[in-house]
């Protein structure tokens, strides 16, 4: 088989995964998604947790020589590497002009001559590559994953003076005593306490399942075909699914969604079930 067969064997199987695959399936995911969830996560130490678009050097990370051949390549913009890595997002930059874009990693084959790195036709144009014309290309991976924000430390008390640290001190001192005809304040403790622990036994106990997440984002990205491919398969696997679009006219985005749920146990068995067809990286959406 030429250098041409195998270069369009491999873009015929880099355009089948794009369809059927699982979130690798979607070019340039995540981009401008990354969605902030401000929760409470009980923890009076952290202000607040958000998700993030982080990069995973420790899952893979190059800088070699990229090439687009000048044909016409399917599936959006994504490159290959000899590598077997399981990304389903990365970052691209050209390091000679200093263009940046996310798009999806595949395998080439190991024995195919030329650059290290295969580029595709919207990715090259995007990274403003020419045809033929090797560019510098640093790659990483980008993950999803949840920061929490710590909360600013508590102001410090301001420090008495001499005279209101005495004042305070003779204040303290004169509660502890039982003036005549007064009531002790242990008396006073103990009736306060007892009061509100009839209060609190007197209240009702609240009842009823903690509410859930309505939605479960699965995947997103500029491929709409791929995005309707995502939403036809978790339709057909009994999950509740919809195409939502967004971005702009030159920018469009695409997001596959499951939901709502409307139980706790409904919302689990979706995360579950999700994870049982490939999709490890979905998360809950408002």
């Amino acid at each position: 088989m030429d250098r041409s067969s195998r270069t369009m064997v491999l873009v015929g199987a880099v355009f089948t995964t794009v369809v059927l695959g699982g979130c690798a399936e979607l070019q340039n995911l995540g981009a401008g998604d990354t969605e902030t969830a401000a929760t409470a996560s009980g923890n009076p130490a952290i202000l607040r947790v958000e998700e993030r678009d982080l990069e995973r050097p420790d899952i893979y990370a190059t800088q070699a020589r990229g090439l687009w051949d000048g044909r016409f390549s399917l599936g959006g913009r994504w490159i290959a590497v000899a590598e077997n890595v399981k990304a389903e997002r990365i970052r691209i930059t050209n390091l000679d002009n200093g263009r940046e874009i996310e798009g999806a990693l595949f395998q080439r084959e190991a024995d195919l001559p030329g650059p290290p790195i295969m580029v595709s036709m919207d990715a090259a144009q995007a990274l403003g590559m020419q045809a033929g014309t090797p560019a510098r290309l640093d790659v990483v991976v980008l993950r999803t994953e949840t920061v929490e924000i710590p909360a600013p430390p508590p102001a410090p008390l301001p420090e008495l003076d001499a005279v209101e640290a005495e004042a305070v001190e003779e204040t303290a001192e004169t509660a502890t005593e039982t003036p005549e005809g007064g009531i002790e304040t242990t008396t006073l403790e103990t009736t306060v306490l007892g009061a509100l622990d009839e209060a609190a036994q007197a209240a009702p106990a609240a009842t009823g399942p903690a509410p859930a997440r309505p939605n479960i984002q699965v995947a997103s990205g500029a491929n709409k075909q791929g995005a309707d491919a995502v939403t036809k398969r978790l339709s057909e696997a009994g999950l509740p699914a919809k195409t939502l679009t967004g971005g702009t006219e030159d920018a469009p985005l695409y997001r596959v969604v499951a939901g709502p749920f409307q139980t706790q146990a409904a919302f689990d068995a979706a995360i579950a079930k999700l994870k049982e067809l490939g999709y490890e990286d979905a998360f809950p959406s408002g």
